[in-house]
């Protein structure tokens, strides 16, 4: 038997993520100098050694938004690669962070979806995750058609003649 595709990811535009944490960082980042503008004196104050709360507002809008920033970062590199390929014998492609995945669909235990458009595989070695990915419920309902025959078939009794 052939192995024929049956159904190929369709990859997430993470560019909505992106311009969002963007947007709330620059507005961070933005914070203390509007407060700057209304009082010069407090703004330089607040990097001394010793700062009270009201007068740090740069050191914890700054901290925000380059922890803002960080996290676009990392689900940008997590998410880039994400390609899923699923056949009429396996499952392949590559998961978060650019990890190889080559799964015999015997293998296969279990499929299942989360958040962030996430669909993930089980099999004994563990789950693997395959996120932002548009179409996850038909691979989903795809996977799940496959496991089911797979199942039928194993449970089909073998008829001898005597």
């Amino acid at each position: 038997m052939e192995e024929k595709v049956v159904i190929k990811s369709q990859k997430q535009k993470i560019n909505i993520l992106q311009i969002v944490c963007g947007i709330i960082a620059t507005i961070l980042f933005l914070i203390p100098i509007f407060d700057y503008s209304s009082n010069p004196a407090n703004f330089w104050n607040s990097f001394s050694k010793y700062v009270s709360i009201g007068s740090a507002l740069p050191e914890i809008c700054w901290s925000i938004a380059l922890v803002i920033v960080a996290i676009a970062v990392v689900f940008s590199l997590m998410y880039a690669k994400v390609d899923l390929t699923v056949t009429n014998k396996r499952v392949y492609g590559c998961a978060a962070f650019g990890k190889r995945v080559d799964l015999p669909l015997d293998s296969v235990t279990a499929v299942g979806t989360s958040t962030f458009k996430t669909i993930a595989i089980t099999s004994a070695s563990g789950a693997i995750k395959f996120g932002m990915i548009n179409n996850y419920v038909e691979i989903h309902s795809e996977i799940s058609k496959l496991l089911i025959n797979r199942q039928e078939q194993r449970q089909t009794p073998v008829q001898t003649t005597i």
